[in-house]
């Protein structure tokens, strides 16, 4: 290894620029945290619900705090029957 690389390596250095694109991201990961975190999203089913705890897991990690994660629910949204069409709705319209 070069003496170089290795005083890189060894000498955290931000340049002001690059902590601003680091504040970008995380105010972005935070606001798609929040999206993936309303209802209908993180209850949906075990994928979305793995998708909300893991972002809140790598934001809380770049804030620097401990994680609060989501509890399963009881019933996944997904595992709801859908509603029938109302009778008289669009969808029950024959287009022969």
């Amino acid at each position: 290894m070069t003496q170089e690389i290795a005083e890189s390596e060894s000498t955290p250095t931000t340049p002001k620029a690059e902590q601003v694109g680091q504040h970008c991201l995380v105010r972005k990961l935070r606001e798609m945290r929040d999206v993936q975190g309303s209802n209908g999203n993180w209850n949906y089913d075990p994928y979305m619900h793995g998708m909300y705890n893991g972002m809140e897991y790598a934001l809380a990690m770049m804030e620097e705090r401990e994680p609060e994660f989501k509890d399963a629910p009881d019933e996944w949204l997904s595992d709801r029957p859908s509603p029938e069409p109302a009778e008289d709705s669009i969808a029950n319209i024959n287009c022969y």
